[in-house]
């Protein structure tokens, strides 16, 4: 069983984001079971590169997404994106080369970052799309 469910109320009403998020969260469900289930380091491994990676298009898509909306918080987001972005590489090289990093430390910080940037940071720019599409249809 998943530990990370998607939840609706974190929709950000943009198709394409939405779906990439859900994605991360199933890549983050693969990595908390594997590691559940003792599946061994080579799947957990593997599961983290294919995160590190898909963090990466994310990332870049909800950059351009932000930079064609004209959305006034990007620079702090690009910033935060690319904070976590380096931490959880840093996080998970640590694991890939033997120190002792627990996957499960990797799990929950990826996802408790996920969710609480997702609830606040990313619904700011759900918010400006919409009240730009409002005063677009005057």
């Amino acid at each position: 069983m998943s530990r990370y469910d998607w939840d609706e109320k974190l929709a950000t009403g943009d198709e394409d984001v939405d779906a990439q998020h859900r994605y991360l969260f199933g890549i983050i469900n693969r990595l908390h079971d594997a590691i559940l289930d003792g599946v061994g380091d080579e799947l957990v491994a593997r599961t983290i590169e294919e995160l590190n990676e898909y963090i990466g298009v994310h990332f870049a898509d909800e950059e351009a997404l932000m930079q064609r909306v004209g959305y006034p918080g990007y620079e702090e987001q690009r910033e935060q994106h690319a904070d976590f972005a380096a931490e959880t590489l840093e996080l998970s090289e640590a694991f890939l080369a033997g120190t002792y990093v627990l996957p499960i430390t990797l799990s929950v910080h990826i996802f408790t970052w996920l969710e609480d940037h997702v609830r606040h940071e990313d619904a700011k720019i759900a918010e400006w799309i919409r009240s730009q599409k409002h005063s677009w249809e005057r």
